[in-house]
């Protein structure tokens, strides 16, 4: 799916995303040890998951703000049930059902913003006001650690 620049970053973020879910279920489907996989979300979560959300949260809808947000309720409500999981995880783990569930809230969720929230918000977003979206995440991320590779998608 095309994707306007200013959004690249997100979705760069939200292929992450999708690899790790994949990776989760497929641990917590083959008998992987419950332990590991636990750790594994705990650590994504503090190294991608939770900035993300954050950014999409207190960024991307403030940038869009004066206007109606039709998926901002499911947007903050998805969230919030991921992190409530993961604070599951990291205190007294998550059985393989619930880390199946965990990859399976997180795949949905991504393709829901990729098909419903990213489409709205190129479509109601001004070109000027996304360009300032990409260059502010690119900066953020330069500044807060690992990152999307440059030039590796064009828009």
């Amino acid at each position: 799916m095309k994707r306007h620049p200013g959004l690249i970053p997100f979705s760069w973020e939200h292929h992450h995303g999708l690899v790790f879910a994949r990776r989760l279920k497929n641990g917590a489907e083959n008998g992987m040890n419950t332990e590991v996989l636990n750790k594994y979300l705990t650590r994504f979560w503090d190294n991608s998951l939770a900035t993300h959300f954050e950014l999409e949260e207190s960024f991307l809808l403030s940038q869009v703000s004066g206007q109606s947000i039709p998926f901002r309720d499911q947007l903050i409500q998805e969230h919030r049930q991921l992190d409530r999981l993961a604070a599951i995880a990291r205190m007294a783990g998550l059985d393989s059902e619930g880390l199946t569930g965990f990859s399976g809230l997180l795949t949905r969720h991504i393709r829901f913003e990729e098909s419903h929230l990213f489409p709205w918000v190129e479509k109601t977003t001004g070109n000027d006001r996304l360009m300032d979206i990409g260059a502010y995440l690119s900066a953020f991320r330069k500044l807060t650690g690992p990152g999307w590779p440059e030039g590796s998608r064009k828009g």
